[in-house]
């Protein structure tokens, strides 16, 4: 059986095995792939007010080296190449360039978010040179939106660039309607966005295949909350695949039919205030 097969859901499709990924044109850019988020570190240097997972400067949250492999062995054994790595910001955990490359190893790409306030700090950037400069499968996600501070992102754009470092920023358009959710700080600090008319954010089908890994390698079904409990990368669970296919834990059908975005759209005060959002 083609091994998307095992994790599909495409309910129509009723010739199980049809696909030919090998011979698949866009196979390097198809959804139907395992692409967790893996949060490093609660800790940051801003406190905005969207942030799904109030991450704060005072929070303490650290995933360490010796969890870091056991993630990318649970990754690994999974058929995962696709990571989304994130805090927090990656760099308050003091084991950042460790965790990273322990992460990326034998991945096809791993993006990596910040807000940009590294570029204050030498040391960090000769870090992001030593990491980058031997692990190409990485590449730098900017956040720029109108949450963030954005005081560094320009010129760390910049930065990048000369030092041939392979980084995106999302429009700002984009950024006000992809990165705004119902969920942590952003229950009561909130501004509606497409998503409280159309639908939740997993039922886009590019985040379909999508979940969350935290510090301590527990795994929940919502990649953006710590919502529907699914196990710990340590445990015996056959092989996280199974799961989907067997349904023997509420992966995707879960994320599918919660609902919770859209309930929390329909009846969250929305408490929109001027001024400064993010400290």
């Amino acid at each position: 059986m083609n091994d998307k097969c095992e994790i599909c859901l495409n309910k129509k499709c009723d010739v199980v095995g049809s696909c030919d990924c090998d011979g698949c044109g866009r196979a390097g850019v198809c959804y139907r792939q395992l692409s967790p988020t893996v949060r490093i570190t609660t800790q940051c240097t801003q406190e905005c007010a969207h942030c799904c997972f109030s991450c704060s400067p005072s929070k303490t949250d650290m995933m360490s080296v010796e969890m870091a492999k056991s993630i990318n062995a649970f990754c690994l054994k999974n058929k995962i190449s696709k990571l989304n790595v994130m805090g927090g910001e990656f760099f308050c955990n003091p084991d950042w360039v460790n965790i990273v490359d322990i992460l990326s190893k034998d991945m096809t790409k791993v993006r990596l978010v910040t807000n940009s306030d590294w570029f204050v700090s030498e040391d960090i950037k000769k870090n992001i040179l030593d990491l980058f400069g031997k692990n190409k499968t990485l590449y730098f996600a900017l956040s720029y939106d109108d949450w963030h501070t954005n005081r560094y992102v320009d010129t760390a754009a910049r930065w990048l660039d000369e030092n041939d470092i392979s980084f995106q920023i999302e429009n700002w358009g984009e950024a006000q309607q992809n990165t705004i959710l119902p969920l942590g700080r952003a229950e009561t600090n909130y501004i509606g966005t497409v998503y409280d008319i159309f639908s939740a954010y997993c039922r886009n089908p590019n985040r379909l295949y999508s979940f969350l890994i935290v510090e301590n390698g527990n795994i929940y079904a919502c990649p953006l909350s710590k919502r529907f409990y699914l196990g710990n990368v340590e445990d015996d669970l056959y092989t996280f695949r199974s799961t989907y296919a067997e349904k023997k834990k509420p992966i995707i059908d879960n994320i599918m039919s919660c609902g919770q975005c859209n309930r929390l759209y329909m009846f969250m005060e929305q408490t929109k205030k001027d001024g400064v959002r993010c400290v």
